[in-house]
């Protein structure tokens, strides 16, 4: 996790010049050289941020999935029942985030970042991630009676978030096999049982 950066505007600059240096050479063949000069300054000035490396690829990794999530929010947003929007949504998600070539390039050439840690991890910025963008709908669908009343958005979002960290994983599932896991394992799991009569 970073720290708080003095320089929030310089932060931005060197995040999205690593970026373009990630796609250019990979990410563990960039150097603090590299990405002081695209973001135009010294790298004394990247160091006077306080930040590693590492930091440096985990904001680049985070930055990014925070620019997916903006492409799935319109979806979530729409009102529709929940069972119908947790599986558009779900679908959404991991196609989003399997086809990002610059994600996709981002994973494939770290070693230097800990991945399970930054996707996976208990205080994991992809649960903010998923909880940003997902959140509103959650609330709604708690509103209207459609989401189990025992589960919190926080484990809803720690659920999905590992289901669509294993869908984006799996490469032996077709867009079809994967409507029907999350028709059949994801919705039911979240969704308020129908009263018997």
């Amino acid at each position: 996790m970073l720290a708080e950066v003095h320089d929030p505007a310089l932060m931005e600059r060197v995040v999205l010049a690593a970026r373009r240096c990630f796609a250019r050479y990979g990410v563990d063949r960039t150097t603090m050289v590299d990405i002081a000069k695209e973001a135009g300054i010294g790298r004394t000035g990247i160091y006077r941020l306080g930040v590693t490396r590492p930091q440096i690829t985990h904001a680049a990794i985070v930055s990014r999935f925070r620019e997916l999530g903006e492409q799935v929010r319109p979806l979530a947003a729409e009102d529709a029942p929940f069972p119908e929007l947790l599986l558009r949504t779900s679908l959404a998600t991991v196609e989003v985030a399997r086809s990002d070539p610059e994600l996709q390039h981002l994973l494939d050439t770290t070693e230097t970042v800990s991945l399970h840690r930054l996707i996976t991890g208990r205080d994991s910025v992809m649960q903010e991630i998923v909880l940003d963008v997902l959140g509103p709908m959650l609330d709604r669908a708690r509103e209207r009676g459609e989401i189990r009343g025992d589960v919190s958005n926080d484990r809803a979002a720690e659920w999905l978030r590992g289901v669509y960290l294993m869908l984006i994983l799996r490469e032996d599932l077709d867009t079809n096999a994967e409507k029907t896991m999350i028709s059949d394992f994801v919705v039911p799991s979240l969704i308020s049982p129908v009263p018997s009569r």
